[in-house]
Order: structure tokens, then C-alpha cells, then sequence
């Protein structure tokens, strides 16, 4: 544990890490205040949406971590996959502006506010979470090949972010609520 707060504190994760923790405290305040103003629990759907979010992130700073010193094909590749598993859902967050509409009790700018602090949040969690694995795909091959990782990723994830007929993560969620 020692290694790898230390890991954290030396490429400069801890920062990064405390001032995400730091905004989405502050989007959770935010659904908090419209939950105590309204007292509708609607936009709830956006905490999943966050949880989801984080696994990628997670998932590439441990791997980023396990990587320096070891090279496992056996772990690295699986753990690559479940990476790409949740990689969409980061940036998915953003289609939740689709529920922005009018609503009675509480101001049109606050739910706005309140979705693009989470999809910030979110579009914070894919791009570092990408960054940490284009860096651990171009140590394991090469400059090209993280950049392929990378481009392949997106396209993977915009696919995923389009919306459409098929069934997403999280989708179940958000049907409940509408």
C-alpha cells in the first residue's frame, strides 16, 4: 500500500485524483441541493452513471501501477478488457442532457448545471483513464500501437454513446426514472 500511495504522490495521480474527488463532491452537493429543494429523486440515475464512470479509472491507475514493474500479458490483457468494458459509460454521460427539460420546481440552469457537472466529471474520468492506458499500451508495444489503442477506443466508445437500439449499461436505470 505504502508503493502505491507513493506511485500515486511520484507522477503526480494524488493531485489529480484529490481535485476529482474535490468537483465530484461538488456535483453530488449539487444533486443533493435540487433533491432537498424538490423532492424528487430524478436525476439519481447520475450517481450510477458516476460509479460507472470511475471503474475505468480505477481500473487504469491500478493497471498503470502493476505495469511499471511487471508485464504480465495474463493480467495486463484481461484487466485491458474490463477497462474497455466500462471505457463508454465515462463519456455516456454526457447524453444525459437528453433529460433537460422544464421543470416546475427548480430552474432550467441548475439541472443543466447539474448534468454538465457530472458529465465533466465524467469526460475528466475517460480522458485520464485513456491517457494512463494509451501510456501502458505504447510501453508494452510501441507509439503506434497506442495510438491505434486510442483511436480504436473512441470509435468504440462513440459507438457506444450513440443513442440507439442497443442496450446499455445503466439503460434499465434510466428507464425507471422517465
Amino acid at each position: 500500500m505504502k508503493n502505491f500511495i507513493y506511485f500515486l504522490a511520484s507522477t503526480n495521480r494524488l493531485k489529480i485524483a484529490i481535485w476529482l474527488c474535490i468537483s465530484i463532491i461538488g456535483g453530488f452537493v449539487l444533486l443533493s441541493a435540487r433533491i432537498q429543494v424538490t423532492g424528487l429523486f430524478y436525476f439519481r440515475f447520475l450517481i450510477w452513471n458516476m460509479f460507472l464512470a470511475f471503474i475505468p479509472y480505477a481500473v487504469s491507475t491500478l493497471l498503470a501501477y502493476y505495469s511499471q514493474t511487471r508485464k504480465s500479458v495474463l493480467v495486463i490483457v484481461p484487466a485491458m478488457a474490463l477497462w474497455m468494458l466500462f471505457f463508454p459509460n465515462a463519456p455516456y454521460i454526457i447524453t444525459d442532457l437528453f433529460h433537460l427539460r422544464q421543470r416546475p420546481q427548480i430552474p432550467l440552469w441548475f439541472d443543466l448545471l447539474l448534468i454538465l457537472t457530472f458529465a465533466w466529471n465524467g469526460l475528466i474520468l475517460a480522458y485520464t483513464s485513456l491517457a494512463d492506458m494509451q501510456e501502458i499500451v505504447t510501453r508494452l508495444f510501441n507509439r503506434f500501437a497506442g495510438w491505434i489503442f486510442v483511436i480504436g477506443s473512441l470509435c468504440l466508445s462513440g459507438f457506444w454513446c450513440v443513442p440507439g437500439p442497443l442496450p446499455k449499461v445503466g439503460q434499465l436505470e434510466h428507464s425507471k426514472q422517465t
